[in-house]
């Protein structure tokens, strides 16, 4: 959907308002993103950080140790119905 606008102004060619979708010409300002937005005073990036800020989580999923009921070392340990194809000794 973005494609045909974006070419459209890389070319240099006239804008078709009837067509859906945004270039991406713009963000190509910093091809090597050396630049940190993040630390940007620019009202356009400070809008868009509040509007992705608001779609994280309110809280992150607990821990797979936590769920576990704390005991993280139960899942270290191979499920002892699986054998090994080779043992130890033959795999040195």
């Amino acid at each position: 959907m973005d494609l045909f606008p974006t070419l459209i102004e890389a070319c240099g060619l006239p804008a078709k308002p009837e067509i859906d979708g945004r270039s991406f010409v713009p963000l190509s300002r910093d091809p090597l993103q050396w630049t940190n937005l993040a630390t940007s005073n620019d009202p356009e990036i400070l809008t868009m950080m509040k509007r992705l800020a608001a779609s994280f989580p309110s809280s992150f999923a607990p821990d797979v140790a936590q769920s576990q009921g704390g005991k993280a070392e139960q899942a270290i340990i191979p499920d002892p119905t699986i054998r090994a194809a080779r043992t130890v000794a033959k795999l040195k």
